[in-house]
């Protein structure tokens, strides 16, 4: 079985109908009798017992972090180049760990150099057990066939290496004297564990915590970084304004900077470091959502059935998230209650009696990493040949003229760029941005070839609907009001391709006919008896759909015009003549251009109309002017949608509540 709902979650942390099933006999190999793999009274008393040794102030001054980072910092390269950041965190995340539980650090982040040949041996067993456990997690029940004499070596060597330290401590201590409130964790816990064993087990459970999820998280948020500028800059700024000159964050500067807060959050929220865990029913009991057609009734839980739940499945649950759940977007978080409107749906530490011991050590490390790293590197990039992008894309739709194509439209002439992919253009400024450019056939004549088809087009915006669909959900023109129409329930998922367009830009698009097309085809047949068709450029098409009463421009508009009031609109119109071999002219004037209407933009662009929407460089005429308003457009979307799928979804569900009434009586 598997949850997903918030509600069920909450049951399923905070009361004690759930256990580990298996969990025990899949760790056990490694972590022995700890507190992650036991339940009941054994498991009480270990969380008191570590729960007295993660108050204490040990860690309270982040120093203790200070000797890693420096020696992680020490591993950079001094001339720039390509580092892989992921080997280091987890070198450092063992260091700072096992200087934690221990009192002295592995020191992995110098195993290169003078690390102790003891614990380097550690650091590689370590390695070879941890993903042992892995491997039997996932063959539980039949853990038990993964057994190898190499896993169990590594166990082995571990167990003792720790095991040594322990006794190598007590020794220290008959020498030292009493344990005292600055001693390590494992004096002080040692004060209270009944053997050797279920001390060695108890450290060895907190080091598998707190290793691999706190590297995972550093390693996460730097791939964000670097891949969203504006956040990235942002955080820098947020650093300088509260450190200034000082090099060593402190706590109480770290609790300064919300918005690194709000970006670890959304690191965790993406990519949590445990996306996939599980329970067993411990009796039979009821979880309160699930059950039914529409999963909001209660289900069953039978004893012994196995419930799995995923922090990576929530967090992209476009209910509880809205749209853009998919992006990083930290500004989520910087409403006030945002935390709590979110709930049972967001839990990288769990919740109730089994919530993170350790979530504030594991805070502070990364926050401590992230800014001293961006202190001590200026620039950090994307490597070549790495994706650029892999979260939260904006989709742009460009849509050709009737003598466009879906390359040549947006491409100049002169140096052959197409500014929708080159990477000084568009990509450099909406980086989040994938570009669709969808072609179809520019001759929209109807068979007779005497005017334009409007059934014609009706089959380009079907088919555009078709394909947005197929790729992602956004739209254009007719197709947008073709993609508003289906809301039948097996077509639904049409309609969404008009719920989630925010804006459109009209670059010189006709909304209603002239006069001047009239005699634009006049002179168009007179010009074709004498020069020849391979030698003539003109706008046929186009001046036959500008004919003045033309049908299918008053089709569109009339289908569109509706739309509207639910989209953000800029209309862009040509202030340059196009040269049409025997005269120069205003293929579309600007009040057939850009309509003078409510809450609509305009703007004119220095070019003719072929040229309007190419542009070569940042400097060409209305570009700067174009760019400005699709990063606007991106910025605002997401959360607008949001708020438009919602009243969607209600009144979706409205209509098919109706439809099922009609058909019972």
């Amino acid at each position: 079985m598997k949850v997903i709902s918030p509600w069920g979650l909450l049951v399923l942390q905070r009361t004690m109908n759930y256990g580990f099933g298996v969990r025990h006999g899949v760790f056990a190999p490694l972590l022995g009798h700890g507190i992650f793999t036991q339940e009941g009274p054994a498991w009480k008393r270990s969380r008191e017992l570590l729960r007295k040794q993660f108050v204490r102030t040990q860690y309270q001054n982040l120093d203790h972090f200070r000797e890693h980072v420096d020696n992680l910092l020490a591993c950079l390269p001094t001339s720039g180049g390509v580092t892989d950041l992921q080997p280091l965190f987890f070198k450092l995340t063992l260091d700072t760990t096992t200087a934690l539980l221990l009192g002295r650090s592995v020191q992995s982040l110098k195993a290169d150099n003078d690390a102790d040949e003891t614990n380097k041996a550690f650091a590689r067993n370590w390695d070879i057990a941890q993903g042992g456990l892995a491997k039997r997690f996932r063959l539980a029940p039949w853990h038990f066939f993964y057994n190898t004499i190499e896993f169990r070596r590594a166990c082995n060597s571990v167990h003792q290496f720790v095991d040594d330290y322990i006794k190598q401590r007590e020794q220290e201590k008959r020498i030292d004297g009493a344990v005292t409130e600055s001693d390590s964790f494992v004096d002080q816990l040692a004060q209270e564990s009944e053997s050797l064993a279920s001390l060695r087990h108890q450290l060895l459970n907190i080091l598998l915590a707190g290793r691999d999820t706190t590297a995972c998280c550093l390693s996460w948020t730097f791939r964000l970084l670097v891949r969203h500028d504006r956040v990235m800059q942002r955080l820098r700024n947020e650093v300088k304004s509260v450190m200034g000159n000082a090099v060593h964050p402190s706590r109480e500067q770290i609790r300064k900077m919300p918005f690194l807060t709000m970006v670890l959050k959304e690191s965790l929220r993406l990519f949590p470091p445990v996306p996939l865990n599980n329970r067993t029913a411990t009796r039979t009991t009821i979880l309160p959502r699930g059950g039914g057609p529409d999963g909001s009734a209660p289900i069953l839980v039978r004893r012994g059935e196995l419930v799995v739940f995923s922090q990576y499945v929530n967090s992209r649950r476009k209910n509880i998230y809205g749209v853009d759940a998919n992006d990083f977007r930290p500004e989520r978080w910087e409403k006030d209650g945002a935390s709590t409107k979110y709930g049972w749906a967001f839990f990288p530490f769990n919740g109730g009696p089994r919530a993170c011991l350790g979530q504030d050590f594991a805070m502070m490390q990364v926050s401590y990493t992230v800014v001293r790293l961006l202190q001590a590197i200026p620039c950090m990039d994307v490597p070549e040949g790495e994706p650029a992008n892999e979260l939260g894309q904006r989709y742009v739709v460009a849509v050709h003229g009737l003598n466009g194509g879906a390359l040549k439209t947006w491409t100049s002439d002169k140096g052959n760029i197409c500014w929708l992919s080159n990477g000084i253009l568009m990509p450099k400024y909406l980086p989040n941005a994938r570009v669709l450019s969808w072609g179809y056939n520019a001759n929209v004549s109807s068979a007779q070839g005497r005017t334009t088809s409007s059934d014609r087009i009706l089959q380009h915006a079907q088919t555009l609907v078709a394909d947005l669909h197929a790729d992602r959900e956004v739209g254009a023109l007719r197709a947008l009001a073709y993609s508003k129409t289906r809301t039948a329930a097996k077509i639904a998922h049409l309609h969404t391709i008009f719920t989630c367009t925010y804006g459109i830009l009209f670059f010189g698009t006709p909304h209603h006919g002239s006069r001047k097309a009239d005699m634009l085809s006049s002179l168009q047949r007179v010009v074709s008896l004498t020069v020849p068709r391979k030698v003539l450029e003109t706008d046929s098409n186009l001046a036959r759909a500008l004919k003045e009463d033309s049908e299918i421009l008053q089709d569109i508009t009339d289908h569109f015009v509706p739309l509207m009031k639910d989209l953000h609109i800029f209309f862009f119109w040509e202030q340059e003549r196009t040269d049409l071999k025997y005269t120069k002219d205003y293929i579309v004037d600007e009040a057939s251009a850009a309509p003078i209407l409510d809450d609509t933009e305009r703007a004119g662009i220095t070019a003719d109309h072929r040229n309007i929407c190419k542009f070569e460089s940042k400097d060409s005429p209305g570009f700067r002017i174009v760019i400005a308003a699709l990063r606007r457009y991106s910025e605002e979307a997401p959360s607008a949608i949001e708020t438009r799928l919602a009243r969607v979804e209600k009144a979706m569900r409205e209509q098919r509540l109706y439809e099922a009434q009609e058909i019972l009586h």
